[in-house]
């Protein structure tokens, strides 16, 4: 039976940026972000955020706006070209949708249910829990292997993003950043709580890089 060794929390050297990763004994065979993790992560996520991510909805809203889901939740189509939707369209893909939660359960699903996460192709923009959600326009001004550069950032902070968290290394750890100051650190605070809450060791520290 697989289980938690440890949730490791690193602030990193360059900027306002933090890097969590997590053990599991026995290691898990695929890459990606393990059930077990995810419900805890997820958890830890929404105690004070509203998560916004590329999910999937059947069927597709269509327009420009926010729709009102069963329950709270929200969807919205993804803001992409013409030529892109064609190419998915041809290759067979279901068409990505925006999501915007505060259940800890959805954003659970959505990032283990599919490749998106362990593939790099999944990005979580975390905002204030009791705010309306951001503009599906923040996929466009930043994409999931795109830099961020103070352009886009200030485009994010119009937009009320607090914080961005981006899978790395296929999906076994990620990358928190702050888009206002402090944001990523409280972020951390939260995903520990509910780690440590779910009976799982928390090393916190700074990056060993810089030791």
């Amino acid at each position: 039976m697989a289980r938690i060794v440890s949730v490791s929390i690193r602030q990193l050297a360059a900027g306002d940026g933090h890097w969590l990763q997590w053990q599991i004994d026995p290691p898990p065979p695929d890459a990606g972000l393990p059930a077990i993790v995810a419900g805890v992560f997820a958890e830890g996520l929404v105690r004070r955020a509203r998560v916004t991510l590329i999910g999937w909805q059947d069927p597709s809203p269509s327009g420009h706006g926010w729709v009102q889901l069963p329950g709270r939740d929200l969807a919205a189509a993804m803001p992409e070209g013409r030529f892109q939707r064609l190419v998915d369209r041809l290759r067979g893909l279901p068409r990505p949708v925006c999501r915007s939660t505060t259940d800890a359960d959805v954003v659970a699903e959505i990032i283990t249910r599919d490749a998106s996460w362990s593939d790099g192709a999944q990005i979580c923009f975390l905002s204030a829990r009791t705010d309306p959600p951001p503009s599906p326009r923040i996929f466009r001004v930043l994409r999931p292997r795109e830099g961020l550069t103070p352009d886009r950032q200030q485009v994010l902070v119009s937009e009320g993003v607090t914080a961005v968290v981006r899978p790395e290394d296929e999906g076994r750890a990620c990358r928190i950043v702050s888009i206002r100051p402090g944001a990523g650190a409280a972020v951390l605070d939260d995903v520990g709580t509910s780690a440590r809450a779910a009976g799982f060791v928390v090393e916190t520290g700074p990056d060993p890089a810089d030791t």
